[in-house]
């Protein structure tokens, strides 16, 4: 074979080589995000501080601890469009933070403001980069409440109670203080991200983008604020007030709407006033609206101090409903409503009225306690 002819064909594969690769870095190389660098978790010791003071000044005690912004960069050294679906942030806490500890919250942001609770759905075009800021904010019980849950019992008087709670929560409130001033981190990150990926043929996946970095405490500021709420913690008179708007809150609202029905109660349900005669149930939904089991322990605590009174009040309020759902029955009915109808209603208003005064007596008494 001649050398011309050796020097050709060796040019013809190189050229092959060089399309193969060209056509593979700009059409079947599928995208390939990746994190350029990990980011920082730390506590920003300035809002902190001043989440205490402000708190302070209206005598309560902070319930959340804000992170300075986490700033994720990614780049796309694929050979087409990726696209990010999906950040996902999970947070284990320290075990001493552990009993402190609600929840985790994280807002998304791509330079705008931080207003995002959804992870934005992100497409990077390939040679480009894109970065999104994440702000965390981590929940702590409200040690108030927990104290309060703790120390329930019939037996103490309300005042009595409360002191007892108090005692408790400040014996808490200055464990985590300690905890602050002892520890260098709240805890640990770890980022699972969703994403286009392949080659020949781009599908989605999901995979693990950071585990387990700390998020670091640096908070001396904080922590002044923190032990000048430790010498003032008797001053801080209405954490008392609070804690006895959650033992009486939902019991006053329950009493007004109840005094109000038995008022309501009084009047003869007739064609004119039919429209505006239901009796109202908004404040015993919102007793019953009580999800977190401490919470529902401190709001019925007086409901249940007294034998038999709770069993007493649910009785009452399906009676209630039964009214209301007769007049709904009767104001459907129209025209076709007849004085069997409104004697059916009245004699169970009268019942009910009744009924109603001796339930109010009873709440005004537990009001009082």
């Amino acid at each position: 074979m001649e050398l011309s002819t050796i020097i050709s064909f060796i040019g013809i594969l190189i050229s092959i080589s060089i399309s193969s690769i060209t056509l593979w870095l700009t059409h079947f190389r599928g995208p390939d995000i990746t994190l350029l660098k990990i980011p920082e978790f730390k506590v920003n010791d300035e809002n902190l501080h001043q989440n205490i003071e402000t708190h302070l000044r209206q005598g309560y005690i902070f319930k959340w601890v804000e992170l300075e912004p986490s700033t994720f960069v990614f780049a796309n050294h694929g050979g087409k469009s990726g696209t990010i679906t999906n950040l996902d942030l999970h947070f284990v806490p320290h075990e001493s933070f552990a009993s402190f500890y609600e929840s985790f919250h994280r807002d998304f942001s791509l330079g705008k403001p931080i207003d995002m609770v959804r992870p934005p759905l992100v497409t990077i075009k390939e040679g480009d980069n894109q970065y999104i800021e994440v702000k965390s904010t981590i929940y702590m019980i409200d040690w108030k409440d927990k104290a309060l849950a703790e120390v329930l019992d019939p037996n103490l008087k309300l005042d009595d109670i409360i002191t007892k709670a108090l005692e408790k929560s400040k014996e808490k409130f200055e464990e985590f203080r300690n905890f602050l001033e002892k520890s260098q981190e709240l805890g640990r990150v770890s980022c699972t991200i969703t994403l286009t990926k392949g080659r020949l043929s781009t599908g989605i996946k999901t995979e693990k983008l950071l585990e387990n970095e700390p998020v670091t405490i640096n908070c001396d500021k904080a922590i002044s604020s923190l032990r000048n709420c430790v010498h003032r913690w008797e001053s801080l008179g209405s954490t008392k007030v609070h804690l006895l708007n959650k033992m009486k809150g939902d019991l006053q609202n329950v009493l007004r709407q109840l005094k109000a029905s038995q008022k309501a109660c009084a009047d003869r349900v007739n064609e004119k006033n039919i429209g505006g005669s239901k009796l109202q149930v908004e404040a015993w939904k919102r007793l019953n609206d009580v999800r977190d089991s401490d919470d529902r322990k401190i709001r019925w605590f007086l409901l249940r101090s007294r034998e038999g009174f709770e069993q007493k009040l649910t009785k009452l309020y399906e009676r209630i409903a039964k009214y209301n759902d007769l007049i709904q029955q009767a104001i459907l009915l129209g025209n076709l409503r007849r004085e069997k109808d409104f004697r059916l209603i009245n004699t169970e208003r009268e019942g009910l009225q009744s009924e109603i005064k001796n339930i109010v007596e009873e709440l005004s008494e537990l009001h009082s306690k």
